[in-house]
């Protein structure tokens, strides 16, 4: 009995044994179970990943997963080579039994974390000097004159290459039109010996192979970029991809770097196609494009910038600052803090964007369109995270930001902005019929602009949830000082405030035409002012608010202490539809005389204007002289011979005398 005990306790424990190993880390290998593969660069960086410190795959039980290769992730380290993916986090070479190659498919059955391999390498130096001579070694005391000269010593993909640049190196006669190069490396770095305000190279580099390239401490200046279709292109830095290397872009990290005074047709700074770009404490100045990019040119490659500025370049068309392609691999352009300054063109000046631009700090400011969009042109895809758009102006639309792709604001601000021209809008945004704007946060504030909009001029489609203040139209005659509309506004949560037309109709908002849609729920419409309707001018539009008080030109939420020197202090219906529901008319909202005009209607035909109240929640407030009166009950304007009665403590009213009505 005891010897058969015996065996069936060695039977159990082997069953035991054989379950752990085949779990790996989990005990459950039903399948459906979903587990992570996590990537960790272990001491190094992923330049390509958007700022991410790991890359993880959710893969589920038994599934395969690729890993992304190292290109693809940007993934560097300063004086290593990358070897593969390991277990350990302290593994320095790779090893078939443990490790994984770069881009390798594993089997996944459990949760995984692989840590980069790095192996330390020696580079190899090479001394470029304005005072060498090519038919020199390229040793810091016998160095080459030429850049073209030094970099022809490249011959091992392996091996990393340093080239210390002393002086200003001049093109050879050989290599009179740029500087080109060639040949693949693990890593080839061109660097400033003393400073980038002392050393320099005028000519253009040219890059066209999958290097990891870093330019360092250097100023680039006065080239004149390579012939491309016909086409001068990349005055002082050209990218390029590589038919060879098809699958492959090159990597390139620009460190304290000037690239000024280059011409070309497209990108006179710097053409970049395919490349991914990582700026830090860079100047891109005066560069001037014969047509777009006058300080980049981004065609499908992307673009990381820090404490960088872009400044004092131009373009004859589109994009003085940055012009950023659309295409079947769109580019895309992070740009984390600095500044794109006092560029010009004419239109998109500071920002042309027609892939993705993530504006997540610095300034787009003092741009100038000579026809539109002087700060940002956008046709793609354009977000607003923290910021701001400030100081541009444009000639005839869009002194901030010219929206006809789709645009998210959600921190920052787009203030300060103008259009100069007699019949110009749109001072702060202009939303295009095209365009989809989704404004939940940050601020549109003291822009300015002579006919509509100076605040919003909106044809497409706009939404608010946040505040859009004190702006100002110039013009007699103009139309909606915080918002110009025409399509379909809404606004949820938000304020318009403290905006002014002298001359015009509506102070907050104008909503104009048949196909005009204004929503306001839970907001604010206050102190604004203009000749007539303060807070909101609707004609043939419909004006809808709900949940709001009305507090001297304001719609949906509070319309509030507005101000009309001739007609409608809060409200001036023109024609179209009016609708307020579960809310409040102030009224604060008067005529500069003081005499009462909250709503002012025009035109007397039954049916028209109206002004409903869906239940007892409505509270619309009169006045007469210096004493205003809270007046509850349902109200119905439908001609001049029809009344609605009201009753406030037993005072029977007839028609309320802040309702002017006319022909």
């Amino acid at each position: 009995m005891l010897k058969k005990l015996s065996i069936l306790f060695i039977f159990i424990i082997s069953l035991s044994s054989f379950s752990c190993v085949n779990n790996d880390d989990d005990d459950d290998n039903s399948g459906s179970r979903t587990f992570k593969v996590i990537l960790n660069p272990n001491g190094g960086s992923m330049s390509n990943m958007g700022g991410e410190s790991s890359v993880s795959y959710s893969v589920k039980y038994g599934e395969t997963v690729t890993l992304a290769k190292s290109s693809e992730l940007g993934l560097s380290r300063e004086s290593y080579n990358f070897k593969g993916w390991s277990k350990s986090a302290a593994d320095s070479q790779y090893t078939t039994n443990e490790d994984f190659k770069d881009g390798a498919e594993i089997i996944v059955r459990s949760n995984l974390t692989l840590y980069a391999i790095w192996s330390p390498v020696d580079p190899i130096y090479y001394y470029v000097s304005s005072s060498g001579s090519d038919s020199n070694d390229g040793t810091e005391n016998s160095p080459y004159k030429t850049l073209t000269r030094a970099i022809k010593n490249i011959d091992d993909s392996n091996k990393d290459y340093i080239f210390f640049i002393s002086g200003n190196i001049e093109d050879s006669p050989e290599f009179k039109d740029s500087y080109s190069i060639p040949l693949y490396a693990n890593s080839i770095t061109i660097k400033g010996k003393t400073s980038s305000s002392a050393d320099s190279i005028s000519g253009t580099i040219s890059v066209s192979v999958p290097n990891k390239l870093t330019i360092q401490n250097l100023t680039i200046k006065e080239g004149e970029g390579v012939t491309l279709q016909g086409y001068k292109n990349g005055g002082c830095l050209f990218v390029a991809k590589s038919a060879f290397y098809d699958d492959e872009t090159a990597t390139i990290y620009l460190k304290n770097v000037v690239i000024k005074s280059g011409k070309a047709d497209y990108g006179a700074g710097i053409y970049n196609s395919f490349g991914c770009l990582t700026f830090s404490d860079c100047q891109i100045i005066s560069n001037a494009a014969n047509y777009s990019g006058g300080g980049i040119y981004n065609d499908s490659g992307i673009l990381i910038i820090s404490n960088s500025n872009v400044s004092e370049n131009s373009a004859q068309k589109d994009g003085g600052g940055i012009f950023n392609k659309s295409s079947a691999a769109s580019g895309t352009i992070y740009f984390k803090s600095g500044s794109f300054s006092e560029n010009t063109a004419s239109t998109g000046a500071g920002v042309f964007n027609a892939g993705t631009f993530n504006l997540t700090g610095g300034e787009i400011s003092n741009n100038t369109a000579s026809n539109y969009a002087g700060g940002i042109c956008n046709s793609g895809t354009l977000t607003v995270e923290s910021g701001s758009v400030c100081g541009n102006s444009a000639a005839n639309s869009a002194g901030g930001i010219y929206n006809s792709g789709s645009l998210t604001v959600s921190g920052g601000a787009v203030s300060e902005n103008e259009v100069s021209s007699a019949s110009g809008f749109g001072g702060g945004v202009v939303n295009s019929a095209e365009g989809s704007a989704v404004v939940n946060g940050g601020k549109i504030s003291e822009n300015s602009a002579a006919l509509k909009g100076a605040g919003v001029y909106n044809v497409g489609t706009f939404s608010l949830s946040s505040d859009i203040k004190s702006n100002t139209l110039s013009g007699s005659d103009s139309f909606g000082a915080g918002v110009y509309n025409e399509k379909k506004f809404t606004v949820t949560n938000g304020e318009i405030s403290g905006n002014k037309t002298e001359s015009g109709f509506g102070g907050g908002v104008a909503n104009v035409g048949e196909n005009a849609v204004f929503t306001f729920s839970y907001g604010f419409l206050k102190k604004n002012e203009a000749k007539n309707g303060g807070g909101l001018y609707n004609e043939g539009g419909k004006s809808l608010m709900s949940s709001m008080t009305i507090v001297s030109a304001t719609v949906s939420g509070q319309i509030t202490e507005n101000l009309a020197s001739e007609y409608g202090g809060g409200v001036y219906l023109k024609s179209g539809d009016f609708t307020i529901s579960a809310g409040a008319i102030d009224s604060y909202g008067k005529r500069v005389d003081d005499n009462t005009g909250s709503v002012y209607y025009q035109g007397n035909k039954a049916g028209e204007n109206q002004q409903t109240d869906s239940g007892s929640s409505v509270e619309i407030y009169r006045g007469s002289g210096n004493a205003w009166y809270k007046v509850s009950g349902t109200f119905t304007n439908g001609s001049a011979e029809e009344t609605g009665t009201y009753s406030d403590d037993d005072v029977v009213i007839g028609l309320p005398d802040w309702v002017g009505l006319s022909d």
